[in-house]
C-alpha cells in the first residue's frame, strides 16, 4: 500500500482489517499525517517493509509484532522508542531512524540478530546503544553521525563485507564497502570497541581523546577520519600496523601534541596535520616511504599560528611525496637539506612563515612553489639549485613570492630567464612531449597560478610564471611600455636565421594600493591577468588570439608593486605567426601596421561573471619579449598532427618566409 499525501486524517483504527498487508510506504509533503483519536490500534504481523516518514506517535501499537518485518524507516518521525519492553525481531535487516531527535533508545542489538544496516543519523537525543549478547552477525553499515548525546556502544561491535540482501528503492543504502560513521558524536569520549572488515571509520568531531592500541585488529581499514577531534591528546604507534590504510586526517585536532613513532612501513598515501599543535615529526616519519601528500599548514578556520619549530632530515625518506603544506608554520625557520632528495614533489607550500629566511636546494621535479607572506625571506634560492623545469616532460611552473619584501631577485629572475633558454634550444621531440603532456593538477590553495579562463580555447601550451616583488621591468625585454598596452612595428618570424616565434616573455609591473583580494569582493574566485595580442593591416583588418597570463589568489594586503612573470610557448601561436609570414607574401610589408598587445585585469566571482577591480589593482608598466625558436626545431613539430612525414619540412618553411 503506497500513500502519497500532503495532509490527511486517519483514523485510529485504519488498518484493523488489513491482515494481509506486507508493505506499507507512506510519503508526507508539508505536513504530517494526523491519527484521530491519538494512537493507532493495529498493524499487520505480516508486514515486511514499513516506510512512514514523520510517523506521528512516540512508538509503535503495543499489538503490532514485528517478527516478519525486514525494513522499517521511520525519519523524521516522533518516535521517541520503537516498542515498549524487549521484543525480538529476528529478520529485521535495514533501520533507518534518520532525523528522529525525540529518539532516546532502540532495540537491544541481540533482539535483531539479522541487521545489516541501522541508520540514526542526527539522532541528537540517543544516549547509548546496548547488546546484551553479541552484536548482529552481519552488520555492514552502524552510521551514528551527528548523535550529540550518544556516549554508550556496545563492546563487540563487528562489521561484515557486505551486506547480504538489496534494500528497497525508498531506503538508498549504501553498498560501498563497510562503514562506520561517529561523526560529531560529541559526548563519545572512547574510541569504540569494533572488529571486522571495516574500509571507513569516521570520528571526526567527537570528543574521542585517544587513538588506543587496540586499534590494530582493523586490518582492512583504508580511511580513518579525526578531523576536529577537540580532546584527541594520543595516538597509539600500534597505527602502523594498519597495512591498509590509505588516508589519515588528524586536522583540528587542537590537543594533538606529537605524532607516534612509525616502526614499520605503511602504504599511507595522504596525512593532514593542520590545525594541531605539533612541533616537530619523528624521525622515523620516513617510514612513510608511499606517503604523497603531507599537510603540515596551520591555516585551519580562525585558528593561531602553529608551533612547528622544525622538521626532521629524515622527511627526505619520502620517496613518494608529491605535496607538501607548510602554510602558516610562525616558527618554522629553515627547512631540511634532505627536501632535495624527493624526487617526486611537484607543490610546495611555505606560505605565511614569517621566520623563514631561506630556502635549501630543491628538487628538480617542483612546479608549483608557493612562499607567499614569508616577510623575512631573503634567499629564495641558492647558487646551486638548479631546478630542471623541464625534466618532466611538462614545462610549466608556477612560483609565488608575493609580499616576500626583503627577497633578493637575481636567483629568481635567472630561474625564469634560464627556463626560457633551455626551452628555445629544445629539440623537436621534448617540445612535442611538453605541448603532448599536461601539468600535474594544481590543488586548493592561496597562491598564483596560470589557468585558462572559462572563455579561452584550449591550446596546446606550455607555460610558465613567477610572481615577486618589484617596480621595474627586466633589461632583457626589448619591449616596455608604461601603462597596460604596448605597440611592436613589424614582429615576425626572422627568416634571415630560421627562428620562427613559438611564444612569448611577458613582464607586468602591477600596483597595488592596500589591496585585500579577498574583502575586494568575498565572492571573487580567480583573478585573471591576460592579454589581448592582434596583428593590424593598413586597411584596419586584425587578426589575434587571447592569452591569459597570471591568475592571483589569497587572503593578504599587498601594499607594494609586484612584478609577474610569465612565458607561453604554445603551436598557436607558431601557426599564427605562420600565417602572418603567407599574409605578407602575398601582400607586401607594407600592409603591415604592427603589433599590439592590451593587458587587462579581471576577476571572476563564483557564478562565473567577470568583474574590473578599480584603481587599487592596476598595470603600470609592461614588457614584451618574443621567444624564437630555430626552424628546424618549429618545422618538426608543425608535420606530424596528419602525416607525421618530416620530409621537406624545412623547405616548406623556408619559401614561406620569403
Amino acid at each position: 500500500m503506497f500513500m502519497n499525501l500532503k495532509d490527511v486524517q486517519l483514523g485510529s483504527q485504519v488498518f484493523m482489517k488489513m491482515y494481509n498487508l506486507r508493505t506499507l510506504i507512506i510519503q508526507i509533503y508539508g505536513e504530517q499525517v494526523h491519527l484521530c483519536n491519538g494512537g493507532l490500534d493495529y498493524l499487520s504481523e505480516k508486514l515486511k517493509y514499513l516506510y512512514w516518514e514523520r510517523y506521528p506517535l512516540e512508538v509503535l501499537p503495543s499489538s503490532f509484532n514485528p517478527e516478519n518485518l525486514v525494513e522499517l524507516d521511520l525519519s523524521r518521525s516522533q518516535i521517541k522508542q520503537l516498542w515498549e519492553g524487549s521484543t525480538h525481531v529476528p529478520k529485521l535487516k535495514c533501520l533507518n531512524l534518520v532525523y528522529c531527535e525525540n529518539l532516546i533508545g532502540i532495540p537491544d542489538l541481540s533482539n535483531i540478530p539479522s541487521a545489516e544496516i541501522i541508520n540514526l543519523y542526527e539522532c541528537s537525543n540517543l544516549t547509548g546503544i546496548h547488546s546484551s549478547r553479541e552484536c548482529p552477525k552481519n552488520l555492514h553499515s552502524l552510521q551514528l553521525e551527528g548523535c550529540k548525546s550518544l556516549s554508550r556502544l556496545p563492546s563487540n561491535i563487528h562489521l561484515s563485507e557486505e551486506p547480504s540482501f538489496s534494500t528497497s528503492v525508498v531506503l538508498h543504502s549504501s553498498r560501498e564497502g563497510s562503514k562506520f560513521s561517529l561523526r560529531y558524536c560529541l559526548s563519545l569520549t572512547k574510541f569504540p570497541h569494533i572488529s571486522g572488515n571495516i574500509k571507513s571509520l569516521d570520528l571526526s568531531g567527537s570528543g574521542v581523546e585517544e587513538v588506543p592500541s587496540t586499534i590494530e585488529s582493523l586490518s582492512k581499514l583504508e580511511h580513518l577520519n579525526m578531523k576536529e577531534c577537540g580532546s584527541l591528546k594520543r595516538i597509539s604507534e600500534s597505527i602502523c600496523k594498519l597495512k591498509s590504510l590509505d588516508r589519515l586526517d588528524l586536522s583540528g585536532c587542537l590537543e594533538l601534541e606529537s605524532f607516534p613513532d612509525i616502526l614499520e612501513g605503511m602504504e599511507l598515501k595522504y596525512l593532514d596535520l593542520s590545525g594541531t599543535e605539533i612541533k616537530e615529526l619523528p624521525p622515523s616519519i620516513g617510514n612513510l616511504n608511499r606517503l604523497e601528500q603531507l599537510v603540515l599548514s596551520k591555516y585551519y578556520g580562525n585558528l593561531n599560528k602553529c608551533n612547528l619549530t622544525e622538521i626532521s632530515e629524515d622527511i627526505g625518506c619520502l620517496s613518494s611525496l608529491e605535496m607538501l603544506d607548510l602554510d602558516d608554520n610562525f616558527f618554522l625557520g629553515k627547512l631540511p637539506k634532505s627536501i632535495k632528495k624527493l624526487s617526486k614533489l611537484y607543490h610546495l607550500s611555505i606560505s605565511y612563515c614569517p621566520m623563514l629566511r631561506s630556502l635549501p636546494e630543491l628538487p628538480s621535479s617542483l612546479r608549483y612553489l608557493a612562499a607567499m607572506d614569508c616577510t623575512e625571506l631573503i634567499q629564495s634560492l641558492p647558487d646551486e639549485s638548479e631546478i630542471e623545469l623541464c625534466a618532466d616532460g611538462c614545462g610549466s611552473f608556477i612560483f609565488n613570492f608575493m609580499n616576500c619584501l626583503k627577497l633578493n631577485q637575481k636567483a629568481v629572475r635567472n630561474l625564469f630567464q634560464d627556463s626560457v633558454l633551455k626551452m628555445q634550444l629544445m629539440g623537436t621531440e621534448k617540445i612535442i612531449s611538453l605541448f603532448k603532456v599536461r601539468p600535474p593538477p594544481l590543488p586548493p590553495s592561496r597562491f598564483c597560478s596560470i589557468n585558462t579562463p572559462p572563455d579561452e580555447e584550449e591550446d596546446e601550451r606550455v607555460e610558465g610564471s613567477i610572481c615577486l616583488p618589484g617596480s621595474e621591468i627586466p633589461e632583457w625585454f626589448c619591449y616596455k611600455n608604461n601603462g597596460s598596452s604596448i605597440n611592436i612595428p613589424g614582429l615576425r618570424n626572422d627568416c634571415g636565421s630560421s627562428s620562427y616565434i613559438m611564444g612569448f616573455e611577458v613582464c607586468l609591473v602591477i600596483g597595488f594600493e592596500d589591496y585585500n583580494i579577498y574583502l575586494t569582493n568575498p565572492f571573487i574566485s580567480n583573478i585573471y591577468v591576460y592579454y589581448d595580442f592582434h596583428i593590424e593591416t593598413s586597411d584596419g583588418h586584425k587578426e589575434g588570439f587571447v592569452r591569459n597570463s597570471i591568475q592571483l589568489s589569497g587572503e593578504l594586503i599587498l601594499f607594494s608593486d609586484h612584478i609577474l612573470l610569465g612565458y607561453n610557448l604554445s603551436r598557436k601561436c607558431y601557426e599564427f605567426f605562420q600565417e602572418l609570414d603567407t599574409l605578407l607574401a602575398n601582400r607586401g610589408m607594407s600592409d603591415y601596421v604592427g603589433t599590439s598587445l592590451e593587458f587587462n585585469i579581471l576577476s571572476t566571482v563564483f557564478s562565473g561573471v567577470s568583474l574590473n577591480l578599480g584603481p587599487h589593482c592596476k598595470v603600470k608598466y609592461c614588457g614584451i619579449q618574443p621567444i624564437y625558436v630555430k626552424a628546424q626545431v618549429m618545422n618538426s613539430v608543425s608535420i606530424n598532427q596528419d602525416t607525421r612525414d618530416t620530409s621537406g619540412c624545412n623547405d616548406t618553411a623556408e619559401e614561406t618566409c620569403r
